[in-house]
């Protein structure tokens, strides 16, 4: 198997809120070039922990080494097909939503398929994180909220948290905040408080500050025309654009009472990196479609022709 980037190094999103990592490497005998290792994170919870002065760091690794063998699939529906790659996001299987940009759960990749295979387990102090991607320079990023915060977490092939900066507050009721992708330049772009923002992750170094490349305008004023009221849940990449990107607004909902105070939109936005902004960047709204009585909390995938989403109805 010819593997020609992150070869030791490989995330799965989690689907699951959690705060222990788990890094796969090859072992130190035994495994050459075709190993691949994966990476993920587990339901467990720990305590959490607000940064100060040096980086909180995960606690002690667990080393754990496993004889691979190779993997026979008996009924594999999907042998043979490849999903197109996004020209605007990291190579498809290291990244996120999901994998890649059709939201898919499958993995195109077929290792490891022999020799030994080194799992390092630690559990880390940033609360739930919900997907990990992995950049082209074998380094894990996440995004975990402790009910306060949300972070951008960086851990290296031995889970030493390289950067941890918060990016934004964790806003009670609103559905944003942990869902981001790697763009195809491995920069992370997620969005917090609904403003988009871009970060610099390709390949992050010991206490780098990650201070972001560029942030949008706040994109629910944008398309609403106030900044209050709705929540800017997701955001993914026009496929034939750079500079355009599809805006996931939820609506707000209270399940308790069976209400709908907002609606949620689907819209796109221009974001044109700009040196001489403030911010970086400047923010136009092309277009929005409100979408009545709908509110949504799960689902966003982008393809060739468009977006795809899945909304709550409301009666």
């Amino acid at each position: 198997m010819n593997i020609s980037r992150r070869d030791a190094l490989k995330v799965c999103g989690a689907g699951a809120a959690a705060t222990t990592v788990l890094a796969l490497t090859p072992g130190a005998k035994g495994m050459g070039a075709a190993g691949i290792g994966t990476a993920t994170a587990m339901a467990k919870t720990t305590g959490t922990a607000r940064m100060s002065g040096a980086l909180a760091q995960a606690g002690p690794a667990q080393e754990t080494f496993f004889d691979v063998r190779p993997a026979l699939s008996t009924n594999n529906l999907f042998a043979g097909i490849t999903l197109p790659q996004h020209p605007y996001m990291a190579t498809n299987n290291w990244n996120s939503a999901h994998q890649d940009a059709y939201c898919s759960e499958s993995l195109g990749l077929s290792g490891p398929t022999a020799g030994r295979l080194r799992l390092l387990m630690a559990p880390h102090p940033f609360g739930l994180m919900g997907i990990m991607v992995c950049n082209s320079a074998n380094q894990m990023i996440g995004v975990p909220g402790d009910g306060t915060d949300f972070r951008i977490v960086v851990f290296d092939q031995e889970l030493t948290i390289l950067a941890s900066p918060i990016v934004g507050p964790v806003i009670p009721g609103s559905f944003a905040g942990s869902y981001f992708y790697l763009n195809h330049q491995d920069n992370t772009v997620l969005c917090n408080a609904n403003v988009i923002g871009c970060y610099p992750t390709s390949n992050v170094a010991l206490g780098d500050s990650l201070d972001p490349l560029w942030k949008s305008a706040d994109i629910v004023e944008l398309v609403t025309g106030s900044a209050d009221g709705n929540w800017l849940y997701a955001v993914m990449p026009v496929w034939d654009d750079p500079t355009l990107y599809w805006c996931l607004l939820s609506g707000v909902y209270d399940p308790s009472a069976r209400t709908l105070y907002s609606d949620a939109y689907i819209a796109v936005v221009q974001i044109v990196p700009d040196a001489g902004q403030s911010n970086g960047c400047t923010t136009t709204l092309v277009d929005a479609m409100r979408l009545p009585a709908q509110w949504n909390g799960n689902s966003f995938a982008v393809a060739e022709e468009g977006a795809y989403f899945v909304t709550n109805g409301v009666d």
